[in-house]
């Protein structure tokens, strides 16, 4: 089984870790929670613990922000965690010189960076039902099916709207207060490409995981929670 873990340190004061693992891309949530402190000594205490209970085969950060400062504290640290660090804002060929996501989504040209790209293999995933919860965790739910996609009209690649300014996440489930950044999301997201990288290096070939499908007209958000068996 490859386990990933995906690390959302936000602005808001808030550090989501999320675990996910499984077998051929048949995927459960193992761990979720939010931890009320984004102090560098306090996550990796934290982040240690969880490495000794799920030994995750890496550890995926979004370097932008306060996820870089715990990145470099990490590395004066001499810390041995299998950590890497993502920047989401950069196109999705882009991802450490890996040539990743040209494999395991085709036309992965027509996203705009990585954020998006994570964020559509999650979509994929869902509406496959290879995503297993074995519990209902509301925010999370509601972070995902709120986030928006729209067309970067410059490029007319897909994009995701921007979060700068968000309290509240309409969905399915109602309208849900939340943090101003969808941490739980992002680090859900986060844990999900970590398993894709796992994936490519433990199998050392192409990962063909699905092609890019148009949204439909009038869609409102990347995720149909009903069809995905969460509600």
């Amino acid at each position: 089984m490859i386990t990933s873990l995906g690390l959302d340190l936000g602005r808001s004061n808030n550090t989501v870790p999320i675990v996910l693992g499984g077998d051929k891309w048949n995927l459960r949530l193992l761990h979720i929670e939010t931890l009320k402190s984004i102090s560098a000594p306090a996550v990796e205490e934290h982040v240690n613990t969880l490495y000794s209970i799920y030994i995750p085969d890496i550890i995926v950060i979004e370097s932008n922000g306060p996820g870089g400062v715990f990145i470099d504290y990490l590395t004066k640290n001499n810390s041995s965690l299998p950590v890497i660090g993502v920047d989401t804002s950069v196109p999705p060929t882009d991802l450490d010189g890996l040539s990743l996501w040209n494999d395991m989504i085709i036309n992965a040209k027509e996203l705009y960076n990585i954020r998006a790209a994570m964020y559509w293999l999650v979509r994929l995933l869902f509406r496959d039902r290879l995503i297993s919860l074995p519990y209902e965790d509301t925010e999370l739910f509601a972070q995902l099916s709120g986030i928006k996609w729209a067309e970067h009209r410059p490029t007319a690649k897909i994009i995701l709207d921007t979060k700068k300014g968000m309290h509240s996440f309409k969905s399915d489930l109602g309208e849900i207060e939340s943090t101003r950044s969808p941490d739980k999301a992002d680090a859900f997201c986060l844990a999900a490409l970590g398993y894709a990288l796992a994936y490519r290096e433990s199998h050392g070939q192409a990962v063909a995981v699905d092609e890019i499908i148009e949204p439909e007209p009038g869609w409102e958000g990347f995720f149909d929670l009903g069809r995905a068996g969460i509600i």
